[in-house]
């Protein structure tokens, strides 16, 4: 997820940006404009999915930005910044429906208040329609072996927010999971697999990777699609999916197969090829919770099933006692 903060006074834009870093929202990047024009331009370069603008700016207002940006995309969050409190200034910040509106000098609970309600927006039913054209795309890529040329490939880069800094490419592949727990367990609200239990454990354990996508080719095997910098050997590639069958081992209690396939220069290339893949042997060492008679199979069965809810879970900065209890 991307953020554009446009701001003319240079102090309170990086500021502004310190406060968003701090936030610990995990942005992929937070975008800087001095200007309505600057701005404009990052969106349709960028298409960062959160807008905090300045209501008056050089190179036109903050609600002119605003309505050039929804006649882009109308799924856009924009959240208003002003040091005037008139009334006719809050009337155009509602006339196009910005998430927030924030009166100078800014509170920083506030900012973060206020960027967390535009984060939720930005999970309505339009961006859940990304996430399935972007499972549609991979599938196609991956599992049809669909070929794009290089200009439809950048197409569809920019529509699907796929990353367009320059990275390699690999797939590791995921098998001998008993996802049945998994499925009972998900949330029907989720836009992808990502998002659900397993998806997350996937997404940390290869949280060292600027990109990773994942997705479920069939009941027993998931893909997930690795983009790395420059430089990232295929050593490299292997021992972070050595680790990560481990940790699926230590927090699903299951045992799977992990394959690594070939590094390629682009996203487009990838081939979901058995002679492009090589095996690979985690070290699945986990200890015994007990060998007393007084733990019970289902004893263990619930242990089991509460380490995973954690493993699952912890991370969320949305998770309250209520929750884990």
């Amino acid at each position: 997820m991307k953020i554009l903060i446009a701001e003319d006074e240079k102090n309170t834009r990086n500021a502004l940006a310190e406060c968003v870093r701090g936030f610990g929202f995990g942005f992929e990047k937070i975008l800087l404009a001095q200007n309505g024009r600057q701005a404009f331009a990052l969106f349709e370069k960028e298409r960062p999915e959160i807008v905090i603008t300045d209501i008056r700016m050089p190179g036109g207002s903050g609600t002119e930005l605003a309505e050039r940006i929804y006649r882009k995309d109308g799924n856009t969050a924009i959240i208003f910044l002003t040091a005037y409190s008139e009334l006719e200034l809050m009337k155009e910040a509602i006339h196009v429906s910005a998430v927030d509106y924030i009166l100078k000098p800014v509170s920083p609970s506030e900012l973060e208040l206020a960027i967390r309600r535009a984060m939720e927006k930005t999970n309505s039913f339009a961006r859940k329609n990304t996430a399935l054209l972007q499972e549609i795309f991979f599938r196609n890529l991956l599992l049809d072996g669909q070929r794009y040329s290089g200009k439809e490939y950048r197409q569809i880069q920019r529509e699907l927010g796929l990353p367009d800094e320059k990275r390699r490419y690999a797939l590791i592949v995921i098998e001998n999971l008993n996802q049945e727990k998994e499925r009972t367990e998900m949330d029907p609200e989720y836009a992808a697999f990502d998002m659900t239990p397993l998806g997350k454990i996937i997404r940390r354990g290869l949280e060292r990777f600027p990109f990773c996508y994942s997705l479920v080719h069939r009941e027993d095997r998931i893909l997930a699609v690795c983009g790395m910098r420059e430089g990232t050997a295929q050593e490299e590639l292997e021992e972070a999916a050595s680790r990560l069958g481990a940790m699926i081992y230590e927090t699903c209690f299951e045992k799977a197969t992990i394959w690594v396939g070939k590094i390629e220069e682009e996203l487009f290339w990838l081939r979901d090829d058995a002679s492009l893949y090589r095996k690979i042997e985690p070290a699945y060492t986990i200890p015994k919770i007990s060998d007393k008679k007084s733990i019970t199979a289902k004893d263990q069965m619930i242990v089991e099933k509460i380490r995973r809810i954690i493993a699952a879970d912890y991370g969320d900065p949305e998770l309250k006692v209520n929750d884990m209890a």
